[in-house]
């Protein structure tokens, strides 16, 4: 059986996470980060302001959205800034657009198994393999020794892989291909 290296585009929820300012503690001075025309094309694909700097806290902002999504007339009153999205399936569209566009992000993708990241200019997106949520999901009764065996018929070696690179080249090349050579905005 072989492991697929590239991203997952079957149905699947994804938290992404796009950060528009920092604050600076030690000069206090706030440095933006993104553009706006980058931020007309995050709104265009449904990402919303938000007081939340971690994909995993998006579970948290649906829960109570009105304790972190920020209405932009209210942005100048908070330090840290980031747009947000979650999407449900096929999270290689998002994926695709913020590499696309040149847009740092980080992402929990497939139901948290793994964290994508991708910094403005890179040649490559990282991602680490959220291994102990994997096994809690599908191999909670098994030994160590069963876990590592199904992963070393995967992957040829006798430990997961936990964390790889991937080309940028690639993952729009995977996209297209996926898609019939459509292009992400």
């Amino acid at each position: 059986m072989k492991t697929r290296s590239s991203f997952v585009s079957n149905s699947s929820s994804s938290s992404f996470v796009v950060h528009y300012k920092d604050f600076e503690y030690e000069d206090k001075e706030t440095k933006f980060l993104l553009t706006e025309e980058e931020i007309s094309k995050l709104k265009s694909q449904g990402f919303r302001f938000a007081w939340i700097n971690h994909p995993s806290k998006l579970d948290v902002l649906y829960s109570m959205p009105e304790k972190y999504i920020i209405p932009e007339h209210e942005m100048s009153k908070h330090d840290y800034l980031s747009m947000v999205i979650n999407v449900s399936c096929n999270e290689s569209d998002i994926i695709a657009f913020l590499v696309k566009n040149n847009i740092s992000f980080i992402a929990s993708v497939h139901y948290g198994h793994q964290t994508v990241i991708f910094h403005k200019d890179s040649k490559e997106i990282y991602i680490y393999r959220n291994f102990g949520m994997e096994v809690e999901t599908y191999h909670q009764n098994e030994t160590l020794d069963s876990v590592l065996e199904g992963w070393k018929q995967w992957n040829d070696s006798k430990t997961p892989e936990i964390a790889w690179k991937v080309p940028i080249d690639d993952v729009l090349r995977d996209y297209a291909e996926e898609n019939l050579n459509e292009d992400p905005e």
